[in-house]
C-alpha cells in the first residue's frame, strides 16, 4: 500500500528528485556537465558556418542571434522530452508513495533548467564579448526564463499522462520537435521569408515569442513589447493551469 507523504514534504521532494536526476545524468561520464555545453556549442558551430555569408548580412551579431535561439530551442526540446518521459520513468515512486504526481513532472523539467543555467550564462558572456555590454533591459531575462519554464511544464504537465497510455506519443513528440526547429526562428529571420500575413500566423508560437523578447533584451538592449509580453505571459499561464487539470484527472489510474 502506498506510503501518504505530508504536504509540507512536497517540496523537499521536488527538491531531492531533481538533485538526484541531474547527479546521476552524467554519471560515468568522461566529461560529465561539458556536455551540456558541447551540445549547442556544436550546434552553433555547423549552422554558423552553413549561414554566415547570408545571414550574417541582414542579423548582426549573427553568431549571438543563432546562441540565443538554440539555448531557448533545446531548453525547450529538452525539457519537454524529460518531462514526457518522467511518469514512466518513475513509475516505481508511484506504486509506493503517495504525494501529487505533479511533483514527478516538474522535478524532471527542473533538472533541465539545471542544466540550462550554465548555458544562460554562456549566452550573457558572450553578449558581453560583442561589446554589446550590461544594459538595464536584462531585468527582463528573468521574466523571459519563467515563461519558458511555465511553457515547458505546462507541455510536459499536457504529454506525460497521455504518454502512461500511448507509447508511441514519445515517437509523436520527437517528430514534431524536429519540425518545431525548423518553424521557429532558431538560426534565421523569418521576416526576410515569409509575407506580411504569413508572419503574422508565424508569430503565434509562444517559442518564436520568447526568442523575439530575448533578442530585443540582448540585441537591440530594450525591453519587449508590452502587449506581445503580456499576451505571451497569459498563454503560458493558460498552458500550465491546463496541465495541472490534465495530470490531476489521469493521476488515479496512474497506480494501475
Amino acid at each position: 500500500m502506498a506510503r501518504p507523504v505530508a504536504q509540507h514534504d512536497y517540496w523537499f521532494i521536488t527538491r531531492e528528485l531533481t538533485l538526484s536526476a541531474f547527479k546521476l545524468r552524467d554519471q560515468g561520464s568522461l566529461l560529465g556537465f561539458l556536455w551540456t555545453l558541447l551540445q549547442p556549442l556544436a550546434m552553433l558551430s555547423v549552422l554558423y558556418w552553413l549561414f554566415r555569408g547570408q545571414m550574417g548580412q541582414t542579423v548582426r551579431p549573427f553568431g549571438l542571434y543563432l546562441l540565443i535561439g538554440l539555448v531557448l530551442w533545446t531548453f525547450f526540446a529538452s525539457g519537454t522530452g524529460k518531462g514526457l518521459l518522467s511518469l514512466v520513468m518513475r513509475r516505481d515512486l508511484i506504486g509506493s508513495v503517495t504525494f501529487p504526481r505533479e511533483i514527478i513532472v516538474v522535478s524532471a523539467v527542473l533538472t533541465v533548467v539545471l542544466s540550462s543555467m550554465l548555458e544562460f550564462v554562456v549566452v550573457l558572456v558572450f553578449t558581453l564579448a560583442t561589446g554589446a555590454g550590461i544594459s538595464w533591459a536584462w531585468l527582463w531575462l528573468p521574466v523571459i526564463l519563467l515563461m519558458e519554464c511555465m511553457l515547458v511544464i505546462g507541455c510536459s504537465l499536457l504529454l506525460a499522462p497521455w504518454y502512461v497510455h500511448v507509447r508511441d506519443l514519445d515517437n509523436i513528440w520527437t517528430i514534431l520537435v524536429r519540425v518545431g526547429f525548423f518553424v521557429t526562428p532558431v538560426f534565421y529571420d523569418p521576416t526576410l521569408l515569409l509575407s506580411a500575413t504569413e508572419y503574422r500566423i508565424y508569430q503565434l508560437n509562444p517559442i518564436t515569442q520568447l526568442m523575439n523578447f530575448a533578442r530585443d533584451v540582448l540585441l537591440q538592449q530594450q525591453a519587449p513589447a508590452l502587449g506581445a509580453l503580456t499576451a505571451t505571459f497569459v498563454f503560458c499561464a493558460l498552458l500550465l493551469s491546463g496541465g495541472f487539470v490534465n495530470l490531476s484527472y489521469f493521476a488515479p489510474e496512474f497506480a494501475e
